[in-house]
């Protein structure tokens, strides 16, 4: 429980790091909750910690309902952890870069997949689009979580052309995407990753 409770922790800082440090600077929506919550900053200036958090709302009815109620008690816990360290805990620790995009991206992705692959594994997730990917592939079950997950998070990216005007912001959220993608498998798996 208490190593649990320890990634959970640390995941969470990490993912807040990357998040504010890299992430919202470049304007850039790498798919997920979070994705959309920087674009309704980018467009609001609203704290993207609490957006983060609002959106999961209806997420977390949904795996209320479809999925377990388990499921979406610890997505709940750890969402919110993760918008307060977003919004109140690194801003005071760790200064926004404000360089390059791509660099943005790279680290980015990085930094958050670190984070992310910490509280998969305490047995968590960080909610959003992870919610939708599991009841689309419950709703039909030939599709994988993998495919259902790239579907949401291409609408996202597509999206953010539109609200960030400028193609770039696809393109980099893209490659935050696929950075933080292999992050995870990475810590999870292992060596095994690649194969």
């Amino acid at each position: 429980m208490w190593k649990d409770i320890s990634l959970l922790l640390l995941g969470s800082f990490i993912y807040g790091v990357g998040t504010y440090v890299f992430v919202v600077p470049a304007n850039i929506a790498p798919g997920g909750a979070t994705g959309v919550a920087l674009m309704v900053n980018y467009v609001t200036g609203l704290p993207v910690g609490i957006l983060t958090l609002l959106l999961n709302v209806p997420l977390l009815a949904l795996a209320w309902f479809y999925l377990s109620k388990k499921f979406a008690v610890s997505t709940a816990v750890t969402t919110t952890l993760c918008s307060l360290v977003l919004d109140f805990v690194v801003p005071l620790v760790v200064p926004a870069y404000s360089g390059d995009r791509l660099l943005c991206s790279l680290y980015g992705g990085v930094i958050v997949g670190a984070g992310m692959a910490l509280m998969f594994m305490a047995g968590s997730t960080t909610g959003g689009t992870d919610i939708l990917g599991y009841v689309l592939q419950k709703k039909r079950p030939h599709m994988s979580i993998g495919r259902a997950l790239m579907i949401v998070d291409g609408i996202i990216l597509a999206v953010s052309i539109f609200v960030f005007g400028n193609i770039e912001a696809a393109l980099f959220g893209m490659i935050a995407l696929y950075a933080q993608t292999k992050v995870i498998d990475t810590i999870i798996y292992g060596g095994e990753a690649g194969s």
